[in-house]
């Protein structure tokens, strides 16, 4: 398999399964395995038991030895959670030579389930803004882990388009 198939794939397969991530297709990526891993340090693959590719990390190793030295992650992503922690291993020990690991998050990520104990802090934030048009769309549209179930409210008021102010019970499982 191809590097760029692993990574694409890395990012398609659970993005398939809940809402993102998004793939690493297009031309705001990198085209080949070459490009892609020519751009970092390093690429960190988790393999589990049967040889599959369960996750990757793209990191790039910074300048310099000691307190100010730092790896930063642009993608860190698994499929399990053995994936997610076979990275943070490989990721961690480097901490001899860069205490600091900048992982960049879209901020509820899933790897910090496997850091619970660890202040994270905010580098840098690129707030986005986004209108849903179709609240009842949108709603419908979510799709949920296999077994979960879930009876929420959701309600909008104030919204400029005037038929969306309202409640909007979702029940799933």
């Amino acid at each position: 398999m191809q590097p760029t198939s692993i990574r694409c794939g890395a990012f398609t397969t659970p993005g398939l399964a809940q809402n993102g991530p998004l793939t690493r297709r297009g031309t705001a990526f990198p085209a080949t395995a070459e490009q892609f891993i020519s751009s970092y340090t390093g690429v960190s693959l988790a393999v589990d038991a049967a040889g599959s590719v369960c996750g990757f990390a793209s990191w790039s190793r910074g300048q310099g030895y000691g307190k100010n030295a730092m790896i930063e992650v642009a993608d860190l992503l698994a499929t399990t959670a053995d994936g997610y922690r076979a990275l943070l291993s490989a990721l961690g020990s480097f901490v001899s030579v860069t205490p600091t690991i900048r992982i960049d998050t879209s901020g509820a990520d899933l790897v910090r389930l496997f850091l619970p104990g660890l202040e994270w802090r905010v580098a840098d934030s690129s707030p986005y803004m986004l209108k849903i048009l179709d609240v009842c769309g949108a709603l419908s549209a979510v799709r949920y882990p296999t077994g979960m179930t879930a009876e929420l409210g959701f309600s909008v008021t104030g919204d400029f388009l005037t038929e969306n102010n309202r409640g909007y019970p979702t029940r799933r499982g």
